[in-house]
């Protein structure tokens, strides 16, 4: 009873939200038989990575005969893999693009959470609170010191993500894209949400960009517009940078894919979505009905 009510619930979700779900239910009811062999190789977002690595070490456990292993390369080159083949499932923080449906038609897109993408300083740094337009100017390139935006005299550094990925895009749409800006080419660009959360860390005059699933204290997250970075202010709607989190196969998934996809998407699979710091499907639910 309690698999089907969460099933339920994840179908309303996929309704309401309006995603498609070609393939759904074939992705939540095989199991993977004890005689099973397969190797199953996972590649793409960042962001996405430690949700599959913690999804692959539960599942090889209830099936040893599995072997999964999970590859951090960024959300477009996840895409770019699942649709050539070079691996079974892939995982993207991002919408998967109308060009890269032309060229990989036959993906089949699942989403799995959802997800924000902070705006991230260094903890000295005095500032407490920015506006969603200086984000912006700052990221353009057209603020270059603290001291205008009410901090010390020195000159910001900014921090970006590489071309393609996920976390970028969903920065971009929720902070540049309203005052049709871009991010200037003078940004630092670093390839990965942990790599980003070093490069901040460890700069007092930085300033970039994160998933939620990667805070932690050696980052602080200035307000914006008075808003915190928080999942609660995320689902009302009101932090600007929201996103999905998919995996992906090339085609209807076989037996092992449809079994991984599936437990991911159970009760199990979704707690562990939320006690790494994202947000399970069933509260984005709530939340919208609430």
């Amino acid at each position: 009873m309690e698999r089907l009510r969460l099933l339920t619930i994840v179908f309303l979700v996929l309704m309401v939200i309006g995603w498609g779900f070609t393939g759904y239910f074939a992705v939540t009811k095989p199991q993977v038989s004890g005689q099973q062999t397969k190797e199953l190789t996972i590649a793409g977002s960042t962001t996405v990575t430690p949700i599959c690595e913690e999804w692959a070490r539960i599942f090889m456990e209830k099936y040893p005969n599995v072997k999964i292993t999970v590859a951090a390369t960024g959300s477009g080159p996840g895409i770019k893999a699942c649709g050539t083949g070079e691996a079974d499932i892939g995982m993207s923080s991002r919408d998967v693009k109308p060009v890269e449906f032309e060229k990989y038609p036959n993906l089949k897109v699942f989403p799995i959470g959802m997800d924000g993408v902070a705006v991230i300083i260094h903890p000295t740094n005095p500032i407490t609170e920015l506006t969603k337009e200086q984000v912006a100017k700052i990221f353009a390139g057209e603020i270059t010191n603290w001291k205008d935006v009410g901090g010390l005299d020195q000159e910001i550094h900014v921090y970006t993500r590489e071309e393609g990925s996920g976390t970028r895009h969903c920065f971009e749409k929720g902070f540049l894209k309203p005052f049709e800006k871009e991010i200037f080419g003078g940004a630092l660009v670093r390839p990965s949400n942990p790599e980003m959360r070093v490069a901040v860390s460890t700069n007092p005059q930085a300033i970039g960009y994160l998933s939620f699933g990667f805070l932690d204290p050696s980052v602080k997250t200035p307000k914006i517009d008075g808003v915190e970075a928080t999942t609660e202010n995320l689902l009302k709607g009101k932090y600007p940078a929201f996103r999905t989190l998919y995996v992906l196969t090339n085609g209807e998934p076989d037996l092992v894919e449809r079994a991984f996809i599936g437990f991911g998407l159970s009760e199990e699979g979704q707690k562990v979505v939320k006690k790494l710091g994202y947000i399970p499907l069933y509260e984005r639910l709530a939340a919208k009905n609430g």
